[in-house]
């Protein structure tokens, strides 16, 4: 039978090993701690990086919209048409493998056949004005073109036709006019479905960018503004500093 020596020193060494099993559990358990909180950290670090680098992101490809529509709106205006009918007709333009800056010069070039009365029109069928007496639009007239060029034969005197009202670009309209009014409208409605036909957010991102013109010309004219009021003392100062360098060893 043990005595009771031998109890506690048994006793002491159950318990040294104890806490020595107790010491080494905490230390491996704090270790474990910490990886995850460097774990966490690491993620919580990437996932800022990330959302910020979405946001940036995101930011910039709405200024490449609104310098998009803004471009739409000012076009729409130089050729006569709404920016929902050039949207659209941007569209087929792209569809049909013809530079949205092709329909753009051409569009221009057919309105001024339209105002002149070109005899082409006439040859073709196609009445310039509405029941009104008035002048149709070139989107309007484009679109009757197109479906008298869908039932022409590819060649020389097709592309000349295309010429003749549109200037040298015409050439490069036809893929396009070969669509003909069906192609047209199935090409615009899908555009629609797609959310790429717009109208007033065309005037809107217009006034936008002439804000954001706004305030970078204003942070300029505070600058200007600073540096004239800063002027003389800066003058001064140059004056002062010449003179003690005059007066000095610096300057031989």
């Amino acid at each position: 039978m043990a005595t009771l020596g031998e109890l506690v020193v048994s006793l002491s060494a159950n318990t040294a090993q104890f806490t020595s099993a107790m010491d080494k559990a905490a230390f491996t358990a704090q270790k474990r701690m910490d990886q995850m909180l460097a774990s966490a950290n690491q993620l919580g670090m990437a996932l800022g990086t990330t959302l910020a680098t979405g946001a940036l992101a995101v930011a910039a490809a709405m200024k490449v919209t609104v310098d998009r529509l803004d471009a739409l709106g000012e076009n729409a205006q130089k050729i006569g048409v709404t920016t929902e009918a050039l949207s659209g007709l941007e569209f087929v333009a792209e569809m049909s493998g013809v530079a949205v800056e092709t329909l753009h010069g051409s569009m221009g070039r057919l309105n001024k056949a339209i105002a002149e009365g070109n005899p082409a029109f006439d040859a073709m069928g196609i009445s310039v004005k509405d029941a009104n007496g008035e002048l149709k639009s070139a989107d309007v007239v484009l679109k009757e073109v197109a479906s008298k060029f869908a039932g022409y034969r590819d060649g020389a005197e097709k592309s000349a036709l295309a010429m003749e009202l549109m200037g040298k670009s015409g050439a490069e309209m036809v893929p396009m006019l070969n669509q003909g009014a069906g192609g047209f409208s199935r090409l615009v409605a899908e555009a629609k479905s797609m959310g790429l036909v717009v109208g007033e957010a065309a005037e809107i991102a217009g006034r936008l960018n002439d804000n954001i013109d706004r305030m970078i010309k204003t942070q300029g004219g505070l600058v200007t503004q600073l540096t004239v009021a800063l002027l003389p003392v800066i003058e001064r100062a140059s004056e002062e500093f010449v003179t003690l360098a005059k007066n000095t060893d610096l300057v031989s």
